[in-house]
């Protein structure tokens, strides 16, 4: 019985170890690279949104000071107005924040407190009765950490 002898020639296809490991290696930093440039475009997204949302509470309050202004008479409108941080409610009555630096439910009125998320006020500018200048200022905790806030001028005339 005779064998014939099979030998494997130096040209042979496939791939080494070293050659899959650097593919792998290629591959792992495309995705790594796209995953960290998505979480950064979805971390801004959010924060956009809720920069919105907190926009869209100053300007609602800043219309109901505006509509309590000239639906209300002056001296109903300056002495509910006049002191300390308050917010507006939907009836054109105000509501009184404590502690406007306190992001919870006790220094705000519930009515001054959307989503349980952003806290508002309103506070007037200098103690001049004349003078009726006031900013409305809307605070939040992200939800990925951190606080932020937006503040918004109106001056009634």
């Amino acid at each position: 019985m005779i064998f014939k002898h099979r030998t494997i020639l130096g040209n042979s296809k496939g791939d080494t170890i070293i050659e899959v490991l650097i593919a792998i290696a290629v591959v792992s930093s495309v995705l790594g690279i796209t995953y960290s440039i998505m979480n950064k475009n979805i971390q801004t997204t959010r924060d956009n949104q809720e920069r919105s949302e907190a926009s869209k509470i100053a300007q609602g309050q800043l219309e109901l000071l505006r509509t309590a202004w000239f639906s209300v008479p002056v001296s109903k409108f300056t002495s509910q107005v006049a002191v300390g941080n308050f917010c507006m409610k939907e009836d054109m009555t105000s509501a009184n924040v404590s502690n406007p630096n306190q992001l919870d439910d006790l220094g705000y009125d519930l009515s001054c407190i959307k989503d349980d998320l952003y806290y508002y006020f309103i506070a007037k500018n200098n103690a001049d009765i004349n003078n009726l200048s006031y900013t409305v200022t809307v605070r939040w905790n992200h939800l990925g950490g951190g606080r932020s806030e937006i503040v918004m001028a109106y001056k009634v005339q």
